[in-house]
């Protein structure tokens, strides 16, 4: 079974300073909120950030801070650049909307909402960039759960 991580009172108050950062920056940058849910930017943010934060965790690295659009969110112990994804669904896919404008290496792809989350697996950024599903939005690059590697993610791979 995969960890399952749930942020501390400290770490919870971390996470809603920088979603409301990177929230406030993207927004003044123009930066377009691509969410899928029904939720609102600030909680899709703030899942984000929670799980980004949860995974570094997990894996005993450190996030990346940045909030520039575009970028990692953690490095793993082998040096590879991952990008954190989230989803609020029990049986969500793992997919990216960046595209190539992404730098990450590995996707990781955590399952819950703030401030507890469950790593559902990873796979590398050939893989999901190859890869194409639709939701009902049109095709977007994603892999499903059941497709995702479920071991080796506190390495990266």
């Amino acid at each position: 079974m995969l960890q399952e991580i749930c942020l501390n009172a400290v770490e919870q108050r971390i996470a809603k300073f920088v979603a409301k950062t990177r929230h406030d920056t993207n927004r003044s940058k123009g930066v377009v909120d691509k969410k899928v849910g029904g939720q609102g930017a600030e909680q899709t943010d703030l899942d984000g950030i929670g799980a980004e934060l949860a995974y570094c965790k997990i894996t005993n690295s450190y996030p990346d801070f940045d909030d520039s659009p575009g970028t990692w969110d953690a490095l793993s112990k082998k040096g590879a650049r991952i990008d954190v994804k989230t989803t609020r669904y029990r049986g969500g896919h793992l997919v990216s909307r960046m595209g190539s404008n992404s730098d990450a290496e590995i996707y990781v792809l955590l399952v819950g909402e703030f401030p507890s989350y469950r790593v559902a697996g990873w796979t590398t950024a050939d893989h999901l960039m190859g890869t194409e599903i639709n939701l009902g939005r049109g095709p977007t690059h994603g892999v499903p759960q059941p497709e995702l590697i479920n071991t080796g993610f506190t390495s990266g791979g």
